[in-house]
């Protein structure tokens, strides 16, 4: 029998913290602190990044992307 095992929260609270939307993780994403990892094109209103599950590499990450205007999007992806 093993322990329990430790998860690492969703990207979203990984990002911005407990109750926070997809909104919230995209304003973070639009911040300095992810230049350079995000994709951004305003005039087909869309945006996107790859966010590390964790800070193992060997965890993978999450490829994101939002549509619509970039302070506001629609959809997400």
């Amino acid at each position: 029998m093993t322990g329990p095992a430790t998860t690492e929260p969703l990207f979203r609270t990984a990002l911005t913290g407990e109750n926070s939307g997809l909104r919230d993780a995209f304003r973070v994403i639009r911040s300095e602190r992810w230049m350079g990892e995000q994709v951004v094109d305003p005039p087909r209103r869309i945006m996107g990044a790859r966010v590390p599950v964790s800070s193992d590499a060997r965890e993978g990450y999450w490829d994101l992307c939002a549509d619509g205007p970039v302070d506001a999007p629609d959809l997400f992806t």
